[in-house]
């Protein structure tokens, strides 16, 4: 079924109240044998844990109101058509339509297949977009969410969700981009995430998740930006070279371990941006990494890294930015920078912090694209 038995172990749960709101009390009554009863329902589900989640203490909100019309209370106890009330339960920035008469696919943020030109149109349909970041939404995302077997986008950053991500939703394997960035979100990423298939864009970032970095996501290989950035995440980096789409790979501000796997110089020619920065990787940069022959941003910086400037970084002919600083790099300045494509593109050198010797090659004069170059904190 879309939700677990146990989930029905009494009538105060978001589940019990959304099964009974969707047979008893929601004015559009659709057929219980609606292929779509299953995303409407869903919803709900979503609606009575956001109003249970934005309760102030003593206030017994919605869900009472529904506990009160089973127990045979008038049908005017239970407001959930009118848009002020399930703002006012909600705490929602924008919450028209949800729970009215009207089809889920009018509900704010919610998109369905096409009903002629539209994807939003008042009617019920397989839900292909839920798009409602930045809208003060609490609580935790239900289970049921693997039932939206036609969705193709989430987004819920930007907001305040809790709890973990769910595994149901490795059952959505339609999902193309999995934007969760932006909340609260603790324990560790699901290797059923691995699952989604088409997915080309990924955000976790901005939560609380730890654990490492689970392989099955790794050989998403549809897979084009991976945000993971601003977490706890822990254990080694892994092997993205199954990746060969990837433009972006966003793994900053962690506690990523070990060292830079030289696999990354396999992602060859489409990625643009690689940040590794404020982790707790060790080892020297791999020379592989000059195999990034389009790669424009790289940030390595606030990590415990030695060893020397790779020759091979020549081979980033059009990179613009290297944040480096705040590591152990030593040896010199490559005095092969400036010429031949050597950093020729480079707006931003950030190498302060690190233990270089030797002199600044004159070399630097040829970069006259650079803007930035912070060289202090150094043995020069």
């Amino acid at each position: 079924g879309v939700s677990s038995s146990r989930d029905f172990g009494n009538g105060s749960t978001a589940q019990s109240r959304a099964l009974y709101w969707i047979s008893e009390a929601d004015e559009l009554q659709i057929p219980p044998d609606d292929p779509h009863m299953a995303e409407r329902y869903t919803l709900a589900v979503f609606y009575f844990i956001a109003a249970d989640s934005n309760l102030a203490p003593g206030d017994s909100g919605d869900g009472e109101r529904l506990r009160r019309l089973q127990d045979g209370g008038n049908e005017a106890d239970v407001v959930l058509h009118d848009s002020d009330s399930v703002q006012e339960l909600t705490g929602w920035r924008q919450v028209s339509n949800w729970m009215s008469e009207k089809g889920h696919c009018s509900w704010h943020g919610v998109e369905c297949h096409h009903n002629g030109a539209y994807t939003t149109y008042d009617g019920t349909n397989g839900i292909t977009i839920l798009n409602m970041t930045n809208n003060r939404i609490e609580g935790m995302l239900p289970q049921e969410f693997g039932a939206l077997k036609d969705l193709r986008v989430l987004d819920l950053g930007q907001n305040k969700l809790k709890g973990t991500i769910p595994s149901a939703l490795g059952k959505a394997t339609e999902l193309v981009a999995l934007h969760l960035g932006g909340n609260v979100f603790t324990g560790t990423i699901p290797s059923e995430i691995g699952q989604l298939s088409k997915c080309t864009h990924l955000y976790l970032d901005e939560n609380e998740l730890e654990g490492s970095i689970p392989s099955e996501v790794t050989k998403l290989s549809n897979m084009q930006m991976i945000g993971l950035h601003v977490n706890a995440l822990t254990g080694e980096i892994p092997d993205f070279s199954a990746m060969q789409e990837l433009r972006a790979l966003y793994l900053d501000s962690n506690h990523l371990s070990s060292t830079i796997p030289s696999t990354l110089g396999a992602l060859g020619s489409n990625l643009l941006d690689l940040r590794l920065g404020s982790n707790d990787i060790t080892g020297s940069l791999p020379s592989e990494l000059g195999n990034l022959s389009s790669l424009r941003s790289l940030h390595v910086e606030e990590n415990d890294l030695s060893g020397s400037l790779p020759l091979e970084f020549a081979g980033m002919d059009v990179l613009n930015e290297l944040h480096a600083y705040g590591n152990k790099i030593s040896g010199i300045i490559p005095i092969q920078i400036g010429f031949l494509g050597f950093f020729s593109e480079l707006k931003v050198l950030y190498l302060d912090g690190n233990e270089i010797t030797g002199t600044i090659p004159p070399s630097v004069s040829n970069m006259k694209n650079l803007v930035d170059l912070y060289l202090h904190h150094n043995k020069l």
